[in-house]
Parts: C-alpha cells; sequence; structure tokens
C-alpha cells in the first residue's frame, strides 16, 4: 500500500470510515436486487454500470492515452453540463491534447452532452461504493478531477486523495440545506470540503460557507457563476418569429412560458392564466398563449388532464411542431420533449420559472433573463440564490408568492416592459460576470 494512502486512512474521520463500511456492506443487497434497481427509471439500462461494470468507451479511453493528460470532470444533469462544457472549450483552447472523460448521474445530462458537445468519454457515474471507485479512479487515472456545483461523493473523494489526483469544486454553490448539516455528519463535510485543492465558488456566500464547513480559505476562491458564460444568446428574430408563428401568434398576441414546472405550481399556473385570458389581458396584447414545460417529462399525462378539466383543449409540442396547430385562437401547449425550452423562451413575451412556488428551491432563472425575456419567480430559491440576487437587484426578476400575484405581474409586465430595454440590460449584466471559466481553466491547466 502506497505511503500517502496509509496517510490518508490514518487521518480519515471516524464519520468517513463509517460511511465507507455502511456503503460496503450494501454491495451484496444492491446485486441481489438488481432487477428492482431497473425498474427505477433513473437507472433504466444502467444498473451494471452504476454497480461497477464501466463502460466499454473507458477501455476506448485506456487504448489511445499514450503519454496524453486526462481531466476527468462529474456533472449531474443538465445545468451541471452546459457547465462542463463551458470548462471544455476554455481548457481545449490551453491543452487541446488534454482527454476529457465525464460523467453523468442522468438520462437527461447525457443526452444532453450526445446534442451540443464530444467529450472524450462519457460515462454513467457508478453508486458512491468504495471498492468501485477505488477501480474506477485506477482505471482511469486522471491527472485531475472537476466536480460540477454541489456533488461531494465520499468514497469517491477517498479514492481519488489516496491516488494523490488533484480535485477541485467547479462553480460551487451550498444551499441553505447543505450549509447545516446534521451533527453526525459533520466532520466528514470537513474533511470533504478539507480534501479539495481548490475551491471556485459562485457567490460571495457561497465562499463563506464553504469555509464555515472545512474548506481552507487559501484554497477557496470567489470566482463567479459559470451559467453565466453557458447561458446562450437569444435567438435570431428568423427563429423567434418561427415558434410564434407555430403557436399562433403572428401579427399580435402574446406568449407565456412557464419552465422547469412540479406539481403543486402548474395548477396555480393553469388557474392564473385561465384569470388573465378571460378577465386581464387587454385586447391589443391578446390572444395570450401559454406553454407549459415540465421539469419531468413523467408529468406530462398529467398536465393535459389538468387542462382538460379546466375546460381548455391541450395541445403537445411534437404535435404542433410536426403537423401545425389544429385551432386557432387561445391556446395552451405542453412540452413533451427535451432540449426546446431556450429556443421557447426566447420566442416568450414573458417566464415563469418553476420549482419556485413551491418548495424545491427554484431552476435557473438566468436562462430566459439572458433570452431577453421578463422572468417571474416564486419565494423559494435556495438553490439558487447567488443567481437571484445579482438579477434581482438589477431589475430583472418579478417574484411573486400565489397565483394571483402571478396573474397581476404577468400582466403588468406585458403592458409596461420594454423588452429591447429589458434584453440590453440582461446582455450587460452577464458580459459583466463571465470570468469563472478562465481562472479555473487556468488551474486546471496547471494539473495537467
Amino acid at each position: 500500500m502506497a505511503e500517502n494512502e496509509i496517510r490518508n486512512i490514518i487521518s480519515a474521520p471516524f464519520s468517513l470510515k463509517l460511511y465507507t463500511g455502511l456503503t460496503s456492506a450494501l454491495i451484496p443487497i444492491l446485486h441481489i436486487s438488481k432487477p428492482l434497481l431497473a425498474m427505477y427509471g433513473g437507472f433504466k439500462d444502467t444498473v451494471p454500470e452504476r454497480l461497477g461494470k464501466f463502460s466499454p468507451v473507458l477501455d476506448d479511453l485506456e487504448s489511445k492515452r499514450g503519454d496524453k493528460p486526462l481531466l476527468w470532470i462529474h456533472a449531474v444533469s443538465v445545468g451541471e453540463t452546459s457547465v462542463a462544457k463551458v470548462l471544455i472549450e476554455a481548457i481545449r483552447k490551453q491543452r487541446p491534447d488534454c482527454l476529457i472523460a465525464v460523467s453523468v448521474t442522468t438520462f437527461t445530462g447525457r443526452d444532453y452532452i450526445l446534442k451540443n458537445f464530444k467529450p472524450d468519454a462519457l460515462f454513467f457515474f457508478p453508486l458512491d461504493l468504495y471498492p468501485v471507485m477505488k477501480r474506477l479512479v485506477k482505471k482511469l487515472e486522471p491527472d485531475c478531477f472537476l466536480d460540477i456545483e454541489i456533488e461531494l461523493w465520499p468514497n469517491l473523494f477517498r479514492a481519488l486523495t489516496e491516488a494523490g489526483v488533484p480535485m477541485a469544486l467547479a462553480n460551487g454553490r451550498i444551499s441553505d440545506r447543505a450549509a447545516k448539516p446534521p451533527s453526525i455528519a459533520k466532520c466528514l463535510y470537513k474533511w470533504m470540503y478539507g480534501a479539495m485543492d481548490a475551491l471556485f465558488m459562485r457567490s460571495p456566500e457561497d465562499v463563506m460557507r464553504a469555509i464555515a464547513l472545512g474548506a481552507p480559505k487559501e484554497k477557496t476562491h470567489l470566482a463567479g457563476n459559470l451559467k453565466f458564460a453557458s447561458c446562450g444568446v437569444p435567438p435570431s428574430d428568423e427563429e423567434r418569429n418561427r415558434i410564434r408563428k407555430l403557436l399562433g401568434i403572428e401579427d399580435k398576441g402574446s406568449l407565456l412560458v412557464a419552465g422547469s414546472t412540479h406539481p403543486g405550481e402548474d395548477e396555480q399556473i393553469i388557474d392564473a392564466w385561465r384569470t388573465m385570458v378571460h378577465e386581464m389581458v387587454p385586447s391589443d396584447l391578446a390572444p395570450l398563449q401559454l406553454v407549459i414545460a415540465p421539469r419531468h417529462l413523467e408529468q406530462v399525462d398529467r398536465i393535459v388532464g389538468l387542462i382538460n378539466d379546466a375546460g381548455f383543449t391541450p395541445e403537445l409540442w411534437t404535435d404542433i411542431r410536426d403537423n401545425g396547430r389544429k385551432k386557432d385562437g387561445v391556446g395552451i401547449f405542453v412540452i413533451n420533449t427535451i432540449g426546446e425550452l431556450m429556443n421557447l423562451y426566447g420566442a416568450a413575451d414573458i417566464a415563469f420559472v418553476g420549482g419556485s412556488l413551491i418548495q424545491r428551491g427554484g431552476h435557473n432563472v438566468l436562462e430566459p433573463v439572458a433570452m431577453g425575456v421578463p422572468t417571474m419567480h416564486g419565494p423559494s430559491m435556495a438553490n439558487f440564490h447567488d443567481i437571484k440576487n445579482i438579477l434581482g437587484n438589477a431589475g430583472l426578476l418579478y417574484e411573486i408568492m400565489d397565483k394571483d400575484e402571478f396573474a397581476a405581474t404577468a400582466v403588468k409586465i406585458l403592458k409596461e416592459v420594454d423588452r429591447a430595454d429589458y434584453l440590453r440590460r440582461a446582455r450587460d449584466l452577464i458580459s459583466k460576470q463571465m470570468q469563472a471559466q478562465d481562472m479555473i481553466a487556468d488551474w486546471v491547466v496547471g494539473q495537467l
């Protein structure tokens, strides 16, 4: 056993040893439970890979490695993979010879990568089992590891530290809940944050929280938010008009896009839209079309049922995209695909971002703002507190508390906000935030 491995095991806190022991004890049970795990939608067709039967792409990576450096990036889902894309582009500018492997947790994260960029290897992240992580680190032999945003896996970190692999947290954020771990886990959190060689945090508040949890001050940096570099640009007028025409908005009319919605919000959105259509929207802004894009596609049928119960006839996005609208006039549409939301935001007059009218911590309000669309959100925004503060202080966000405020605020925005001025202010603010990718890329290149 290597000297640094022995040293790390000795210095590991009891809570880490306990976590490793408990998770290792689960391995036989997990293998016996493979059929049950396969029934879980998030694991479909990937159970062997999650339990340590590594993808053949890792063998291919090994065969073309040679003396090239290898960076391993872990990104959970779409939000994190969009950040990874920005970092990969910045790193490859400096080190085009560097091989990059990306692990993901979700199918949506994988699909985003396949559609938007090409790493040298793409694989599903295994369960955090120490023997599996130890074999994975040995197989990859990365020169550097980047963890995107908030994923903390004790057994992975243990395997990396034992192998002497430099690792950093990129676009780090710490939610209100994560900032106050239970007492039994405090030593484990302190060890994990202390094991990092660098932490590039999104906001001053995240810096303070990381240090309070055990991150060394000298290794914790305020880098800014990589979401600002990955948020994209507004669509062309041609693309915007194409989508609006599909939805029945041509010479006049307005479009409200509600994105990343959850149960408990869809009902309020439909009620608010019904009130707006029947009582509040002036004739020069009508018809007001509504698009609902649920966070999870399995909610589509439920939302269709809610709309039918409300007395409207919903249309699915794939139907109108492929065949055109079935009827004229006011309409309500449900998005039943992945990867369309940004273009729909770009075609909107007003947006609402879900996960915020219920206690979910919100979703990324920067996406519609970057498209130049005045954006509403609910009170629950703990997961995006830094973005909310930056955009809110610039007058680019509108907080609403319930369906009544939803309707009143939406109509007020439609009547009063100048979209060209809003877009200018949004792009000016975003351009001032785009420094994080160069800071992180410089650090990574220094480790290769």
